[in-house]
């Protein structure tokens, strides 16, 4: 018997036993029949319950959305789902006091987290009455499925386990269908016997979680009458559980009763978790071992900020299943998710009801969340106070001819906070885009849209907060990235100036040769400049970890796709670990392949044969040092990563470009490692 076959004969169980003490508690009649025609009676009981369960599985047990081909079981992709406390919620924190937390903590989240979150199910289970609140797509109706699937888990023997779950989409209400009807209905079109009963008395004795999806999503005109009724179906029947979702925005605090809490975002481990299901389920195991390499190495980190969220990070996964890899061009993507954010999930979730989109079109609110993130982001501003950001979406309506000029500055920032969840809001009056990387992107689309790429370039080319702009320029400019990558191949070119001992170890020794000839000569000078020995200083050590030497050369080999020699040298000589005598092995096999007519090789290889036979570890350092020209202590370590880190930025440009003018990157690639 499979997993799932056992879960649900163990629901049924369950269930039925819950039924059961319910009609022995309520009235004489249901009684009766229980007692009369137990077997009849336990017979249409259990084909009902199974009805029930059944009924649960196929309308609230699948996952399909960004139109996946297929359906994948929820079971298989639910996660452990963690909740932000309350007092993370409606934070009252000044802008000044985010703007530091965000510097100081470094790692591109907005999300407020002081506290430790909390396990979604185990707050659950803790209380009572629990709000669920969260931005579009964080994953708040996911959770709350999974709440029901818990609850059908008797395998656990949790506080769930002791109510009959009830999902209802807060949509499907209508104006003259009062809740408890509503409820009823679930019951009977699975022919439970005397169902408005059994309803009447389960919620009399408080035996069931009803599980509220969508309180932002109540039909319009409708809202007042359903908000008024469902407090009062409440307090009538306080005995049950309730779980509740809400959009951020669109919760006012209405139920007093109610412990608030946020859905978090998703931490390493989860999105680990959800990915390995996903493939899973895919019979895709082994491409989920590429998806989580290539997410979590550190040419994407922007990209990992979209797997925070389990609706972008879906996109991510069908992206990677689809074509066995993330696109080059990584613009094509963020475009993708700005589309989900923008249409497709608001089509699904079949809100998009708010009458400022009758006039406000997806170009216009595309150009107008440009202009705002570029206007931020120039002047160094991640989050913006609500006066503000209102005050510059009524200029930017005002300034254009074709805005619709009623619209007032306010009702749009919350018609798209409340509808999108591209702006956000993070502590009382207090704004962000919702990644930092959607707000590279409107960024970079504004300048690309307005033709700004030289002044940008002149202005911010040197500033590493901007550098993911320019990589999503590359991959947007019709017209080439030949500006930009010349503009960064002047910086590199800069640095040899500002840091001689970088120019000098270039030059010592060098000749105009092959690319991967002229990188591997640099290779071996490095290694023997920075060897692992004790008379090697542990303040260099140190340096020497932070600027990352082995990660940095990997990343050169392999976006410069140079030869598999190449990258066994990097792989053994630039890791520290080894000792001299394991370096001497190392290069000496690779020269063997690769010997040409440098002059330093040449002296190098001699070093190499005189040594074969007795390593001496101190004459061999001097030997090669005398060779390179240059000393250990000569070395600038901030020079040195500098310039490494602009040579990555340089290919990594290159590789995301559409266009790049053949002449224009000839002319740099005979300039890479060589001196001036």
């Amino acid at each position: 018997m499979k997993v799932e076959e056992v879960i649900v004969a163990e629901a049924i169980k369950g269930i039925v036993s819950i039924s059961v003490d319910i009609i022995k508690k309520s009235s004489q009649a249901l009684f009766n029949k229980l007692k009369n025609e137990e077997k009849i009676f336990l017979a249409k009981l259990d084909k009902s319950i199974t009805s029930y369960i059944e009924n649960l599985f196929r309308r609230f047990g699948y996952m399909k959305v960004l139109g996946m081909h297929e359906a994948v079981l929820l079971k298989d992709i639910l996660i452990s789902v963690q909740l932000l406390s309350e007092e993370n919620i409606n934070s009252y924190r000044s802008l000044e006091e985010l703007e530091k937390k965000f510097v100081k903590e470094g790692n591109r989240s907005f999300q407020i987290t002081d506290k430790n979150s909390h396990d979604g199910i185990k707050v659950v289970n803790e209380n009572k009455y629990l709000m669920v609140l969260g931005p579009p797509g964080s994953g708040k109706s996911t959770f709350l499925k999974k709440v029901a699937f818990e609850a059908l888990d008797y395998a656990k023997l949790t506080e769930l386990n002791k109510y009959i779950p009830v999902i209802i989409e807060l949509k499907r209400l209508e104006k003259d269908i009062s809740i408890i009807d509503f409820i009823e209905k679930e019951f009977s079109i699975c022919h439970f016997p005397d169902s408005k009963e059994f309803v009447e008395y389960s919620l009399k004795q408080g035996r069931l979680v009803l599980i509220l999806d969508g309180l932002d999503e109540i039909n319009e005109g409708f809202e007042i009458d359903a908000f008024n009724e469902l407090k009062d179906f409440i307090d009538k029947y306080n005995q049950c559980k309730y779980v509740i979702s809400s959009r951020n925005l669109a919760y006012k605090g209405d139920f007093k009763q109610f412990k608030d809490v946020e859905i978090a975002n998703f931490n390493n481990e989860q999105i680990k978790s959800f990915a390995d299901r996903w493939f899973l389920s895919k019979k895709q195991s082994q491409l989920a071992e590429d998806f989580k390499k290539k997410l979590f190495s550190s040419d994407y980190k922007s990209t990992k900020e979209l797997a925070q969220t389990p609706l972008l990070l879906t996109l991510l996964c069908l992206v990677f299943s689809s074509q066995q890899d993330f696109p080059r061009n990584r613009a094509t993507l963020y475009k993708d998710a700005i589309d989900v954010l923008l249409k497709e999930w608001n089509a699904e979730k079949r809100i998009y009801r708010n009458p400022i989109y009758a006039d406000m079109t997806l170009p216009f609110e595309e150009m107008l969340l440009s202009q705002i993130a570029y206007e931020f982001f120039t002047t160094n501003a991640y989050f913006f106070e609500k006066k503000d950001l209102a005050s510059k979406i009524s200029f930017i309506i005002e300034d254009n001819l074709n805005s619709p000029k009623y619209l007032d500055g306010e009702e749009i920032l919350n018609a798209i906070s409340l509808q999108q969840g591209i702006l956000i809001e993070r502590a009382k009056n207090i704004y962000t885009f919702s990644h930092l990387t959607i707000h590279e992107y409107f960024t970079a689309k504004y300048i690309d849209d307005n033709n700004l790429l030289e002044e940008n370039i002149n202005n911010f080319i040197t500033y590493p907060r901007w550098r993911e702009v320019f990589l999503l320029l590359s991959g947007m400019s019709k017209t080439g990235s030949d500006k930009i990558l010349t503009s960064i191949n002047s910086q590199i070119q800069n640095d040899l100036t500002t840091y001689p001992s970088i120019n000098k170890l270039l030059k010592a020794g060098n000749y105009e040769n092959e690319l991967d000839t002229r990188l591997f000569v640099l290779i071996i000078k490095l290694s023997f400049l920075f060897p692992n020995n004790s008379d090697f200083s542990s303040t260099h050590r140190s340096s020497i970890n932070d600027l990352n030497i082995e990660n940095s050369l990997a990343i050169i080999i392999r976006d410069l796709e140079l030869t598999n020699s190449y990258n066994l040298l990097a792989s053994y000589i630039m890791d520290f670990r080894l000792h001299i005598e394991d370096q001497f092995l190392a290069i000496l096999s690779v020269l063997k392949d690769n010997r040409n007519s440098s002059p330093f090789i040449e002296k190098v290889f001699k070093i190499f044969e005189n040594n074969k036979q007795s390593v001496n570890k101190e004459n061999l350092i001097i030997e090669i040092a005398a060779a390179s020209q240059i000393g250990q202590n000569e070395i600038s370590f901030i020079g040195l990563k500098n310039y490494f880190e602009k040579i990555i930025f340089l290919i990594l440009c290159k590789k995301a470009s559409i266009k790049v003018s053949r002449s224009v990157w000839k002319g740099i690639e005979e300039n890479l490692f060589l001196g001036t």
